[in-house]
């Protein structure tokens, strides 16, 4: 920023924006919104004292309506919107933060739970592609009754609009075998109401009583 003091705003745009672009794709797997937020707030300051050198007898507001202007409801640093585009320079937090979730306890790739993994990374050797970027589109869960797959669920593919002819992926969606067919007979209370919601490791697939031996007498 300090090099170009003289440039034109639009040559100082395009070469300032590479830089902030691959630092914040090369750390957004683990800066928060915060630094970024932060990172554009020091930004705005250096600019603001780039603009005052370039016009040191000139008023703030005058300065301000020059180099800054609103577009999608906030204040952009960019250059006048011309019948060529407008150049305008990016902020931090337009790079989304990508959080990296740790494996949980002792699983492997290699213990068969087909589910877990494929919700995970979208691919897994034993399951077909399209089951797996479902699964993980959806978060391991089925897109009717919400509740998480298990491994030893039936998972069948069903086409969310009806058309079969449509095949894409934003016309497809993984459910339980059972909900496919209360979604085929338009039976919504098929399920307990309350089941929807619960964590992965606390709710039940199925109500279901368990049978309880008989001791015998000697």
């Amino acid at each position: 920023m300090r090099q170009g003091q003289d440039w034109p705003q639009a040559a100082f745009i395009r070469k300032l924006t590479p830089n902030i672009r691959g630092w914040t794709n090369y750390y957004h797997t683990w800066i928060s919104q915060a630094t970024f937020s932060r990172l554009d707030h020091l930004i705005w300051v250096k600019l603001r004292r780039w603009a005052y050198r370039r016009h040191p007898h000139t008023s703030a507001t005058w300065i301000h309506n020059r180099y800054w202007h609103r577009r999608d409801s906030r204040e952009v640093f960019a250059t006048p919107m011309t019948p060529n585009g407008q150049v305008r320079l990016i902020n931090h937090n337009e790079t989304p933060s990508l959080f990296h979730a740790k494996v949980s306890g002792n699983r492997s790739p290699y213990d068969g739970d087909w589910v877990y993994w494929s919700r995970r990374r979208g691919h897994y050797p034993t399951v077909q592609t399209r089951v797996a970027t479902l699964l993980k589109k959806q978060h391991g869960r089925c897109a009717y009754c919400g509740q998480y797959f298990q491994h030893d669920d039936q998972l069948e593919v069903d086409h969310s609009n009806g058309d079969r002819q449509n095949s894409r992926y934003n016309n497809l969606q993984a459910l339980h075998g059972h909900c496919h067919d209360a979604k085929t007979r338009e039976h919504t209370e098929y399920l307990p109401v309350g089941m929807r919601d619960k964590h992965q490791h606390t709710e039940e697939r199925r109500d279901r009583k368990r049978s309880c031996s008989v001791l015998k007498q000697r």
